[in-house]
């Protein structure tokens, strides 16, 4: 690939993750936590999955900037629990916020789409994966006792996360796309599955089901993108993974 991509944002596990697999795949990225824009950058990528103030002046940078495209990882939560859309979640639905937090992250949105350039804007349901070791997946998989709100979810498994970040970056896309499985999975089938792997029983103290979330995340299959992940085989692929750094 000769385009060259910067990838801005707290440097974690999920952002370090995102970078070594981009480059596996020929693409030439360079990681960074502050802005300093190389002239032949041609795609810039803002991960506000880890929100923090300062994103906020960067973002002005790059969208003054000679970048051809930008594209935005939001946490989908962050905007959707924070505002007062029903469910099914979905970005064909006129967002009203209920929070600065929603606020801000929408003003984040309106600013990209006016900027004029070119922009890929992903808002991302509950990640989880190798690179995701605060997920509630990956704290389950060794648990001996929690207390969890027996709610429904919509997990996706990190490796798909990048397989949307590498067509937006191969094709010619442009827009507001909700990157998640669509369909939900309630807590206590979560930890069936677990059980089912480790072949012993969680302490789990259930209290009552409240939150349900769920997308509509039909936009971005127009691209070829669906995920390849499913919560069995991802819990299944996470437990392997970790079991062997336990040991």
């Amino acid at each position: 690939m000769d385009k060259k991509v910067l990838l801005i944002g707290n440097i974690n596990s999920f952002s370090s993750h995102v970078e070594a697999c981009l480059k596996e795949d020929a693409f030439c990225i360079e990681q960074k936590n502050s802005v300093e824009i190389p002239d032949d950058t041609d795609t810039v990528i803002m991960n506000f999955m880890d929100y923090k103030e300062t994103l906020h002046h960067e973002l002005n940078i790059v969208l003054t900037s000679g970048v051809k495209k930008v594209i935005i990882l939001e946490n989908a939560l962050d905007l959707y629990l924070n505002s007062h859309n029903g469910i099914p979640f979905s970005v064909y639905s006129k967002m009203t916020p209920k929070n600065e937090t929603c606020e801000r992250l929408l003003d984040v949105e309106r600013r990209v789409k006016e900027s004029g350039k070119k922009f890929v804007i992903f808002r991302i349901s509950e990640i989880y994966g190798q690179s995701m070791p605060e997920s509630m997946v990956s704290k389950l998989l060794f648990a001996s006792f929690r207390e969890l709100e027996n709610s429904c979810r919509d997990f996706i498994y990190d490796g798909d996360v990048i397989q949307a970040i590498e067509i937006a970056l191969k094709k010619d896309v442009s827009g507001l796309f909700d990157i998640a499985s669509g369909e939900t999975t309630e807590l206590k089938r979560l930890v069936e599955l677990i059980k089912v792997l480790r072949q012993e029983s969680l302490n789990i103290q259930w209290s009552r089901k409240r939150l349900h979330i769920a997308f509509n995340c039909e936009n971005f299959k127009f691209y070829k993108w669906v995920p390849l992940v499913n919560i069995e085989l991802g819990v299944k692929t996470i437990y392997s993974l970790m079991r062997r750094n336990y040991v």
